[in-house]
């Protein structure tokens, strides 16, 4: 398992040096949703990938309107918003991949999304489909 997940995507997330604070801000966000997505996929939020999730946020440079904690919190209820519902998850996915910047940042996310999901040790079939389903519209 990735060590410093976070650490990782900063580089890509609008740490270099003359980058667009706004637009790393939305990867950010971009990116914070699809984990909070792929932690309620399969409908059991393990307490492995809640701590997950938390202690890698903490490396997270966040200049967002709103604290990461609640911005987590409306991403939960967005994502509870979408599942279930085709239109509404391909319309996030979408909204998602949009705010994710190039090609680079996005193989990272689903490097992520892979890791949060394998952080409780079992890959369930719905976890399974959704990373493929995010392979496909991150990496085409």
């Amino acid at each position: 398992m990735t060590t410093n997940l976070f650490g990782k995507l900063l580089d890509l997330l609008g740490d270099q040096p003359g980058g667009d604070d706004d637009a790393a801000q939305q990867e950010r966000e971009a990116l914070v949703d699809l984990l909070v997505w792929t932690m309620f996929v399969d409908r059991h939020v393990a307490r492995a990938e809640r701590s997950y999730l938390a202690e890698q946020g903490r490396g997270l440079k966040w200049e967002g309107v709103y604290e990461l904690d609640l911005y987590i919190d409306a991403s939960t209820r967005r994502v509870r918003d979408a599942l279930g519902s085709e239109t509404a998850e391909a319309a996030y996915l979408e909204h998602i991949v949009a705010r994710l910047g190039d090609e680079q940042a996005r193989a990272r996310a689903l490097e992520a999304c892979q890791a949060l999901a394998e952080a409780d040790g079992d890959l369930a079939p719905a976890e399974e489909a959704h990373l493929e389903r995010l392979r496909a519209a991150l990496l085409g």
